[in-house]
Order: structure tokens, then C-alpha cells, then sequence
């Protein structure tokens, strides 16, 4: 099959005269991210004591923080743009003297060393998002603070879905920062992310994707019909052209077993600019 620098070119056999109860499609593209519209989140670094390690749910959990000391995990990121994500700690609340509230034990967030919030006690997961406008190079840090005694709850902070997105990021490159996912990654279907993003399909879902679901000859010449017709995510219909449906000639054993001998396979290419 050829390769289609800037479209994605779909092949599949299909089987004229029955519909193809979801047939998946094969895919090769050639599909290429501008990279320099999508900054890659790069591997967490850890630094004054830290000690974090990755759950089975793909969250990272706070090691072991000994008194008056600090836990911290970090990833650097360039230019401006907007930070997002879910923290959640179990710690000590804040003690109260004589009305006044004194910091205890918490999880904090800081920009290039720049505390931008905090939350303590007994705090559930919950979603937060920040922008940086300086440009140049950064630091986003979290940090689990232990104070100078004592320990309530887990003693231990949690975070969750990272996800860094430029400053006009949009199209492909926003997508892939929402979901924390680089153009090549290896979605649940087997496909490329960048693939998906054409497509329309759901990385996630391992049972989504491009499918023939019916083909028929109409004087002489195949008839095909696929689904996804419209992109979930840009709302635009998918633009795939039916570029040829070559026949494939046999011999043929009984083609589906007992069924009609004269079922012939066709070669379908879709193209799509």
C-alpha cells in the first residue's frame, strides 16, 4: 500500500455481498504532530527527600516523610501555558490556638519555587489547574510537608493526571495535552493517538474504531459503508474517499463455511486528506 505523507490511508478486505458486522479496518499513516506546538511533559525528577511511587491506577502516592522534613516530586516544562491536575493528602488539619490556625502537615504546589496552594487534612481528590505566563524554562513541584511532630490520617499525599498545555495550543497538539499523550503513544485500540485524533476514536476504549459495516456490489462495483461517519472530537464529518476496491479473485474455499461460493473478497482503500 502506498504511504501518504499528511493523509492516512485505510485498507481492509471485505467481503462483497454480506455485511461485515464491524469489520475493523487496518490503518497506516504517515500522519505527523508538529511537535513544536506541543510540549511533551517530561519524566517526574524527585528532590529533598523524595520518595513517590506510581499506584496501579497510574497516580503517585507519597513515600514514607519523617517529621520536619519535606517529600517533593517535579517535572520541568518551557514557555507559558497551563498546568492541570488532582492532588488529594491525609494529614493533620490545621491546629488551632487561641483562635489563630497554625499550619500543620500539608501537600503544596509551586511554580519555580513559588508556593501557589496548598491543602491538608483529610482532602479529597480534587481537580486544580494553574497558568504560567513568564516564558523560558520552569519547574512545577509538589510537596508533601511533615512538621516538627506528630501524624494523623494515611500521613501521605497523592497525585493524579498531570497534564501541561502550552500556550496556543489547539487542534491535535491541545488533544493530546488534555490527555497527557504523545502523537505516537499507543492508544487502547492499537492505533497511534495522533491516528485516533483523526479518526475520532477513543484512545481508552479498546473496542473503538474504524469499521466497515457493509459492502455490496451496485452495478459491478462495490458499495462500502463505514462507521465513525463524523469526528467525536472536532464534530467535523470524517472526509474518507473511497479510493479503489480491488477484486481479489480466488480459488475460494465455501466462503463463509456452507455459505454462497460466488461471495468474492475486495481490497478497500479509504483515503483521507
Amino acid at each position: 500500500m502506498k504511504r501518504f505523507f499528511g493523509k492516512v490511508a485505510v485498507c481492509a478486505l471485505a467481503l462483497a455481498g454480506m455485511s461485515a458486522g464491524a469489520m475493523p479496518l487496518g490503518i497506516r499513516t504517515m500522519l505527523h504532530a508538529r511537535a513544536a506546538r506541543l510540549q511533551t511533559v517530561k519524566p517526574f525528577s524527585f528532590g529533598e527527600g523524595g520518595v513517590w511511587t506510581e499506584q496501579p491506577d497510574g497516580s503517585w502516592k507519597s513515600g514514607a516523610t519523617a517529621d520536619d522534613s519535606t517529600n517533593s516530586i517535579s517535572m520541568a516544562v518551557s514557555g507559558s501555558g497551563t498546568v492541570s491536575f488532582r492532588w488529594k493528602v491525609s494529614c493533620e488539619d490545621y491546629f488551632v490556638f487561641r483562635t489563630q490556625k497554625i499550619l500543620c502537615d500539608h501537600l503544596l504546589f509551586r511554580v519555580d519555587g513559588e508556593t501557589q496552594a496548598l491543602i491538608n487534612g483529610e482532602t479529597d481528590w480534587t481537580n486544580a489547574t494553574f497558568t504560567v505566563e513568564r516564558a523560558g524554562e520552569h519547574v512545577l513541584s509538589w510537596a508533601y510537608v511533615k512538621d516538627s511532630e506528630g501524624s494523623e490520617g494515611a500521613d501521605c499525599a497523592w497525585l493524579d493526571a498531570v497534564t501541561w498545555t502550552p500556550s496556543g495550543a489547539s487542534g491535535l497538539a491541545a488533544w493530546l495535552a488534555e490527555r497527557n499523550l504523545t502523537a505516537d503513544a499507543r492508544a487502547a485500540n492499537g492505533r497511534t493517538a495522533a491516528e485516533c485524533y483523526v479518526l475520532g476514536l477513543d484512545p481508552a476504549d479498546a473496542t473503538n474504531d474504524l469499521r466497515i459495516v457493509s459492502i455490496e456490489l451496485v452495478d459491478g462495483k462495490p458499495k462500502v459503508e463505514w462507521e465513525p461517519k463524523t469526528n467525536r472530537w472536532t464534530g467535523a464529518e470524517i472526509p474518507a474517499v473511497l479510493k479503489g476496491a480491488e477484486r481479489l479473485e480466488g480459488p475460494w474455499a465455501e466462503v463463509p463455511a456452507g455459505g454462497n461460493p460466488a461471495y468474492r473478497f475486495f481490497k478497500v482503500v479509504l483515503e483521507m486528506p
